[in-house]
């Protein structure tokens, strides 16, 4: 799922004394399926919100509610990992250090660098990839909402972009099922030729035939058929 354009809501729970920040688990509640940005490109947009829609559902859902867990937004073109000073002042009580600042930070757009209270550094740990890595969370003043970037995002596996996306290794079928075509009566049929090819590709052809039909993708017809897709 590409999230280059949205942003994407997750609840992130702050580990008061394994100074771990974990992404809140949600059980009992039937999974969203990911989202496929190369299905019907036509009715992406309309998709895309209708999904959103359906994933904000889900997290209302998973009731999670409790002060220590904060709402954070994965941004994927985010470089970096921000924190408010609130949440800063609730860590502070776990023996979380600063360290030094070692860059600026800007806002898209933005001209003016951000004001950058403090930078911390802290395990990070997500309990549905079961993945943790080592981030540093830039601490701003005021109550902005949290964020997390995309390096780390993708570190904990809650980010996918590109191939792997998606990706089924198995044929797709419905099994002992059978699609009935409805087929005008009154269009009129019109016969084609058989489409020759090659003597050199004839063995290649007949070897794919075979295997699609082991595969039970095809099946072998016996007799005249009502009617071909060319």
């Amino acid at each position: 799922m590409d999230l280059e354009s949205e942003n994407y809501c997750i609840d992130i729970v702050f580990g008061e004394c394994e100074y771990e920040v974990i992404i809140a688990k949600l059980l009992d509640l039937p999974t969203v399926q990911p989202f496929d940005c190369n299905e019907e490109q036509s009715s992406l947009s309309q998709r895309w919100t209708k999904w959103k829609k359906s994933f904000e559902y889900y997290m209302t859902a998973s009731g999670i509610s409790e002060g220590a867990q904060k709402e954070h937004y994965l941004d994927s073109g985010a470089t970096c990992n921000i924190i408010n000073s609130e949440i800063m002042s609730k860590l502070k009580k776990c023996g979380v250090n600063k360290i030094p600042i070692e860059k600026q930070l800007f806002a898209y757009g933005a001209i003016n660098p951000l004001m950058i209270n403090s930078r911390i550094r802290s395990d990070i740990t997500c309990e549905e990839s079961r993945k943790c890595v080592k981030a540093d969370f830039m601490v701003i003043d005021g109550n902005h909402t949290p964020l997390l970037g995309r390096s780390t995002a993708s570190e904990l596996g809650i980010l996918l972009i590109g191939p792997s996306v998606n990706m089924i290794n198995t044929k797709g079928k419905l099994k002992d099922y059978q699609l009935k075509i409805y087929i005008d009566k009154s269009v009129k049929p019109i016969a084609q030729p058989t489409r020759r090819y090659t003597f050199n590709i004839r063995k290649s052809v007949e070897e794919k035939l075979c295997k699609l039909e082991e595969m039970d993708i095809i099946e072998r017809v016996e007799g005249p058929t009502e009617w071909v897709s060319p």
